[in-house]
């Protein structure tokens, strides 16, 4: 049952991807107009398909992909899949919205030979030095009309990821439509179009900040649009619903300061004998630490920090966003994974609620002044109690198939009473945990978000810096394996968290 548990895996948020097709026999080695053409001549070249197959292999296709109909993103496709895109099981849908734009009479033209056509080369010369100025291709499109097709193609590409939220979504289409959507959620006019450089497979993406801007613009337009009613409809009863199951309880938060020695507003270092490091993922500071009190399981907590104990304060007693609820994802990920490579079940708990209370006016109040509200989850190394699995250090804590109890308030052995650490084995155990972490992220190829803010040293690893951390690492992103139940945790923990994260404070 325990092994049963242990192959449990969550699956992350599910994401859009955008990618530009491979290099095709138009752009290399001698540069002509593509556009929108739907001619069998432009196609992939034999490099394109070498940095597809390079780059894509290693990267799960998507369960639903949009696709530009244009032969050449058909063909990124099927270098991505390896077969033929008929035989691509993934659900495809192919949309014109997604084509390059139409550059009619100019298709085809060699760039440096348009020379010979002086006016083919003034509309070429706008479209890329000056897009506001640039009026229409002949016999092709207006940058207005190529801009509203886009992000008409990709609000609705959005949509659709709201409506099927467990499925991943891949988009592959050209340069143009990505430096428009580029632009737009910048919130840049199109005279930047051309800013940054757009390369073959370059991938974007997108934030749910960006779904919901995407998302925004939808609603917004084609009013006349049955999905657009039916969207604006949805999103009323939605609203509707909430409210009627919220019964007009409000949910609010402690708002007054802490004192400057409150446990709270430590900020882990690697003096700390029970630290382990502190992950940077998008931005999101998230330390892993082991519970100083309870040396049962090795027990463990990943928790949203600052590295500036003026900032301290703003990581608790408020609303979390996603990207720090994914960050906190990431961080138990990895730490799962470095209790389960040295022959552990990792299991993921929270302990409870005890900060939360209901004021006299009804209205929930998450915090107090004894212990905030915060983002965090704890681990625990689970296995049979009695084997070393850390140096000479033993696990501890209840036989395998037996309940832990948080508390240690259990009548059960290994439950009456929590087990203080010695300070040896806290920073054998810490030191263990800190450099497999290191190793999953050497050699994880799917960890492109993750940085190392500062990890504990040893015999065998040395501090690593975010820049000779990236360049060790190279790529990756989200770590999907791992056993383990994420608890995001809105409210403060229990009494039990304030000693756990007291040395925590003494971004998972």
């Amino acid at each position: 049952m325990l092994r049963q548990l242990s192959q449990i895996i969550l699956k992350p948020a599910s994401k859009i991807s955008i990618l530009r097709h491979a290099e095709t026999n138009y752009n290399w080695p001698r540069m002509r107009i593509q556009g929108s053409s739907t001619s069998n001549h432009i196609v992939v070249s034999e490099k394109g398909k070498q940095e597809a197959i390079s780059k894509l292999s290693f990267i799960k296709f998507p369960d639903i992909l949009f696709c530009s109909p244009l032969l050449r993103c058909k063909q990124t496709a099927e270098h991505w899949a390896g077969e033929k895109f008929d035989s691509i099981k993934s659900k495809k849908i192919l949309i014109d919205g997604l084509k390059e734009i139409n550059a009619g009479d100019l298709e085809h033209f060699y760039v440096d030979e348009l020379q010979q056509a002086p006016d083919h080369q003034k509309i070429w010369q706008l479209w890329k030095n000056d897009p506001l100025h640039f009026t229409q291709f002949p016999n092709g499109e207006t940058l207005q009309q190529f801009q509203k097709r886009v992000l008409s193609s990709f609000s609705k590409i959005c949509k659709y990821h709201i409506d099927h939220p467990n499925q991943d979504i891949g988009v592959i289409t050209h340069g143009g439509p990505i430096r428009i959507l580029k632009c737009f959620l910048e919130n840049k006019d199109l005279s930047h179009m051309w800013d940054d450089k757009v390369v073959n497979l370059q991938k974007l993406e997108l934030t749910p900040e960006q779904i919901t801007k995407l998302i925004k613009f939808f609603s917004e337009n084609d009013p006349s649009n049955k999905e657009v009613k039916m969207f604006r409809e949805t999103q009323k009863n939605k609203s509707e619903l909430f409210e009627s199951k919220s019964s007009g309880i409000r949910l609010g938060y402690y708002d007054k300061p802490y004192k400057a020695d409150h446990w709270a507003l430590h900020v882990p270092t690697i003096e700390d004998k029970n630290f382990i490091a502190i992950l940077k993922i998008n931005g999101v500071k998230i330390a892993l630490e082991l519970n100083p009190t309870d040396a049962r399981g090795y027990r463990g907590i990943a928790v949203l920090v600052e590295d500036d104990k003026a900032k301290m304060g703003s990581t608790f007693n408020r609303e979390y966003s996603i990207e720090e609820k994914l960050a906190l994802n990431t961080a138990l990920s990895v730490f799962a994974r470095a209790y389960e490579n040295y022959g552990m079940i990792a299991q993921i708990s929270i302990a409870g609620n005890n900060s939360q209370s209901i004021k006299p006016d009804g209205s929930v109040q998450l915090g107090n002044e004894k212990e905030p509200s915060l983002l965090h989850g704890h681990i625990i190394g689970r296995g049979n109690p009695e084997v070393a699995y850390i140096g000479d250090v033993t696990l501890k804590g209840p036989k395998a198939g037996a309940e832990m109890n948080l508390r240690g308030d259990g009548s059960d052995e290994g439950n009456r009473g929590k087990v203080k650490w010695k300070d040896e084995d806290l920073e054998i155990v810490a030191k263990g945990l800190a450099s497999e972490v290191i190793n999953i992220l050497k050699s994880s190829a799917v960890l492109r978000n993750v940085e190392i803010f500062s990890i504990r040293a040893n015999e065998s690893t040395k501090l690593l810096s975010t820049t000779s951390y990236r360049k060790m690492l190279g790529a990756a992103a989200l770590l999907t394996a791992g056993a383990f139940g994420l608890f995001l945790h809105r409210s403060g923990g229990s009494s039990e968290s304030t000693s756990i994260v007291s040395a925590i404070r003494s971004k998972l």
